[in-house]
């Protein structure tokens, strides 16, 4: 297998939202990468962003399949369908990537190398970075994220590593196995939730040797109703994930000090209302 044909056995799938096409750094990146490699790219995009873009992608170097997702099923049902897809075009790999994920023709031969160092892994990730830190691969402790000073590339395979969604290399056969990404897990902890399933199937994944910024949420300033609206989803994750393992209760408590946290900030008793309702009524308000 050579660069060319792996690029062609691969697609590329991005959820935007409240994005337009041309603020979609993701989309630019795969734009300019498959004109200077001249090959032409597959890409799925699920379109969050109601009445902002057209309904129809053209390009005459990327194969676009886009899907209308105005009611914002998360980002878990949409990898997931998008698995399906490639898993129907007979594709042997899944770029998984956030809206502003930018990126180079140096990044994908950094995949196509790892594949070939590694030829029995089936994920591949790359070192994110967000304000000088390192921020994936992460280690946790008591279910609590914990970033790592320095990363070697190569193979990890312990429990209490994992790594984010953005720029995960995923052979589509995985999700067979082990189910995929959980809905339920619209979006904080779905990446939590995907390779700790992984992880009870295959040994270990692989940090490839490249280097990414990633731009992470809880660095932005966000409106009041968004900081609410994002907690909902967050405390809704960590439901979840606290049913996946015996001592999951910290995700219990570690949502209580965020709801604690962001009640201060904003002087708002929401954010425990949220809590209270989502682990021990079980229901969203």
């Amino acid at each position: 297998m050579n660069l060319k044909s792996f690029i062609e056995q691969m697609v590329i799938v991005t959820v935007l939202y409240q994005k337009r096409l041309e603020d979609a750094e993701v989309i630019v990146s795969v734009e300019k990468t498959a004109e200077q490699s001249g090959v032409v790219f597959d890409m799925i995009v699920f379109d969050n962003s109601p009445n902002i873009n057209p309904k129809k992608m053209q390009s005459g170097f990327v194969d676009y399949e886009y899907y209308d997702n105005q009611q914002n099923v998360g980002v878990s049902e949409c990898y997931n369908k998008a698995v399906a897809i490639a898993i129907g075009k007979g594709k042997k790999w899944v770029l998984i990537t956030d809206s502003d994920f930018s990126f180079g023709i140096d990044l994908i031969t950094a995949y196509y190398n790892a594949i070939g160092e590694f030829p029995d892994c089936k994920l591949f990730s790359p070192i994110l970075v967000c304000s000088n830190k390192i921020i994936s691969p992460y280690k946790k402790v008591f279910h609590r994220y914990n970033i790592f000073k320095k990363v070697n590339p190569g193979i990890y395979g312990s429990k209490g590593i994992s790594i984010i969604n953005n720029g995960m290399l995923c052979a589509p056969e995985v999700f067979s196995k082990t189910g995929g990404y959980c809905p339920a897990v619209m979006l904080d902890f779905s990446d939590d939730w995907f390779v700790s399933r992984y992880l009870q199937y295959y040994s270990s994944f692989v940090i490839i040797d490249f280097q990414i910024h990633h731009r992470l949420s809880s660095f932005e300033k966000h409106s009041f109703i968004s900081v609410i609206q994002r907690f909902r989803m967050y405390c809704d994750g960590a439901y979840q994930m606290s049913k996946l393992y015996l001592d999951g209760y910290w995700y219990c408590i570690w949502s209580l000090f965020r709801a604690i946290r962001l009640g201060f900030r904003y002087r708002n008793f929401g954010f425990l209302k949220i809590f209270v309702n989502t682990f021990f009524r079980g229901k969203k308000i």
